[in-house]
């Protein structure tokens, strides 16, 4: 009796192995179908899944689970993309407090999960949670002598692009230029191995390539994105610093290689949209060819549906240069095929309809039609479905601003400028380079509108020179007008010969940031010659407006 019960048990225990075998490759199913879904643009079907794999799981393994910190992450990540943010911050701490709760505080999974929602933070917008949580992550692992290769690099590239979203392009250089030799060693399709004392080279699994070569791609264009932050995009007989070389060494690697990237890679676009942005920002009027807006959407449109990040940027920077080259027709099109998308994929409470209607403000804006829409985008601003610290917010913000400018209402464009310091403090923090070139702004503003020139220059010596000024480089977009300002401020406290410095800085700026044939080029020179006439330097005035004349 004692042997045929101890094989009823042996059984049972079989078959019960084999039931959470079967569960597990079960809900692994459900998570793979729903991060397809997600990689392909159905959001929608995505959240549906997830909804699915989150009954099944916590019906056989209860509330508290392995599988859980991973769909609350999911679950942010779906909701961010469909623009629903009311409870994006609520499921990034249910991550972090299920980890705590499944897998212990010294873990190395808790503090993957702490990297998780960092990489989460950083596509939200929030640098600053993000800088916290890898802090808390890297402390943890360094603690435990848990700091694998692996996530020693993970935590890198997460760490360089928040930086890069501070503005600390500087520190996200050096990170990225000591991972590179990592990254680059894995974006292989066969590696050496040492079997049995001798040296044999395999293939790389399939499954691992889209990751090993997503990575490498991403440092790259991380690389670029940190130059064109800094302010080194394409300088006239400038050195390989600068984002120029290093989008075009993407574009060089890539070639060949998109293949190992998996069917729902983007990274083709994403480094070309990152190109385009920084042309953009430096002014540039026409891009080059191989980094139009329009090709690149539908590039994007052969690959998935147009509805991820990458998707809503191209179009909405697309619709900007329409408006900006007054094509009406072709900006009428486009326009409506985005309201298409938008109403066919997005809920209601989307944010994305936010950023729709923002477009059609700069669309009036344009045609100074301008009559309430201060009103509108105030009520847009104190609606519930837009956070109170959201890259959308900052729009909204800039568009108020630029409206009580042009209406010269001053107190009321004051008060829209601190706002978007104050959120841009609570989304890239205090210490900052984004926050205190918020705040050199607000000096500038006060120099041109007010009579606060105390507060300027305490802004000036403890925002520019203690913080922006050894962050920026000669094609930042910020640069030349703070150092006109600065001429400005110290000719009127009679501090001639700063001054004058800052003028020789803006007109070496201007040298390297603009053609001589630029007519921005032009103006910055009529610019200069003002200031040198108020100075005395009447040859040197004399000599910028003979410059400015020619062009």
């Amino acid at each position: 009796m004692k042997k045929i019960g101890l094989h009823c048990l042996f059984i049972t225990l079989i078959c019960l192995q084999a039931s959470i075998a079967f569960g597990q490759k079960k809900y692994d199913k459900m998570v793979k179908k729903a991060d397809f879904q997600y990689n392909s643009g159905e959001y929608a079907k995505a959240a549906k899944t997830l909804l699915k794999f989150k009954k099944a799981v916590t019906s056989k393994l209860g509330q508290e689970n392995n599988y859980m910190p991973g769909y609350y992450i999911r679950d942010a990540k779906i909701n961010l993309a469909l623009g629903v943010l009311t409870t994006f911050d609520a499921s990034l701490q249910s991550a972090i407090t299920s980890s705590f709760n499944v897998f212990g505080e010294n873990s190395t999974s808790y503090a993957t999960t702490m990297v998780e929602v960092a990489e989460v933070y950083n596509d939200y917008g929030n640098y600053r949670l993000s800088r916290e949580y890898i802090e808390k992550a890297k402390a943890l692992l360094v603690k435990s002598n848990q700091l694998t290769d692996a996530l020693k690099g993970r935590i890198a590239l997460t760490e360089a692009e928040a930086m890069i979203g501070q503005g600390f392009a500087n520190s996200a250089l050096e990170i990225l230029s000591t991972i590179e030799p990592y990254f680059a060693s894995r974006a292989i399709e066969k590696e050496s191995i040492v079997d049995g004392g001798s040296i044999k080279t395999k293939r790389v699994p399939d499954e691992e390539l889209p990751q090993r070569f997503g990575d490498y791609a991403k440092l790259l264009r991380l690389r670029g994105e940190a130059y064109t932050k800094k302010g080194r995009i394409s300088l006239f007989g400038g050195d390989s610093e600068q984002a120029d070389p290093a989008f075009l060494a993407e574009e060089s690697w890539l070639k060949g290689k998109t293949r190992f990237l998996g069917e729902t890679s983007v990274a083709p676009i994403e480094y070309r949209y990152s190109w385009a942005k920084a042309y953009i920002e430096n002014g540039n009027k026409k891009l080059p060819k191989n980094i139009q807006l329009d090709d690149m959407l539908n590039d994007l449109k052969k690959i998935i549906k147009p509805t991820s990040a990458l998707a809503h940027n191209l179009y909405l920077r697309y619709l900007e240069q329409l408006l900006a080259d007054d094509n009406r027709a072709r900006y009428l099109n486009i326009k409506a095929e985005y309201e298409k998308m938008i109403s066919k994929n997005f809920p209601k409470a989307s944010v994305h309809r936010i950023n729709l209607q923002a477009v059609e403000y700069d669309s009036k804006l344009s045609k100074d039609k301008t009559k309430n829409l201060e009103q509108d985008a105030l009520g847009v601003l104190h609606s519930k479905t837009l956070p109170k610290n959201h890259k959308t917010t900052l729009q909204i913000l800039e568009f108020l601003y630029e409206i009580a400018q042009a209406e010269k209402r001053y107190v009321n464009a004051e008060s829209y400028l601190t706002q978007l310091a104050d959120t841009k403090k609570e989304l890239a923090g205090e210490n900052s380079v984004t926050y205190h070139l918020a705040k050199v702004r607000i000096a500038n503003f006060y120099m041109d509108y007010t009579n606060k020139l105390d507060e300027a220059k305490k802004i000036y010596d403890e925002s520019y020179y203690k913080i922006v000024a050894g962050q920026i480089g000669e094609q930042h977009p910020d640069l030349i007008n703070t150092l006109n300002h600065l001429a400005q401020y110290y000719e009127l406290t009679d501090n001639y010969s700063a001054s004058s410095k800052a003028l020789k800085d803006a007109l070496d700026a201007a040298t390297v940031k603009y053609d001589n044939t630029d007519v921005l080029f032009g103006m910055e020179l009529n610019n200069i010659a003002k200031l040198q006439l108020k100075l005395g330097e009447y040859e040197q005035a004399e000599k910028n407006q003979h410059g400015h004349q020619c062009h």
